[in-house]
């Protein structure tokens, strides 16, 4: 169906808009994720270089550090502690 046919702009504005907001939240939620893509792919990296030089202490060191950092951030997050937004389960992510 075309543009103008049944209805011209308003329809194809009311059919199309729920897509455009699904569309919208998927690429937010990607600009979201993506970088933490990044940050997965420096502590394997790291992870393989400590590993063969044998000093695979400060690759846990390192895992519980992020472990601590996660655990704050998720309590600041979901409760919205220090001013920030309280987000629910979606804080946790």
């Amino acid at each position: 169906m075309r543009w103008n046919e049944r209805g011209g702009w308003k329809e194809l504005i009311q059919r199309t808009f729920p897509i455009i907001m699904t569309t919208a939240s998927q690429t937010i939620n990607q600009v979201i994720v993506l970088p933490s893509f990044g940050f997965a792919s420096l502590a394997a990296a790291f992870s393989g270089f400590f590993a063969e030089q044998g000093q695979t202490w400060k690759i846990a060191q390192i895992q519980v550090f992020g472990c601590l950092v996660n655990i704050v951030l998720d309590w600041l997050l979901i409760f919205g502690h220090w001013g920030l937004p309280e987000m629910g389960i979606k804080g946790a992510g």
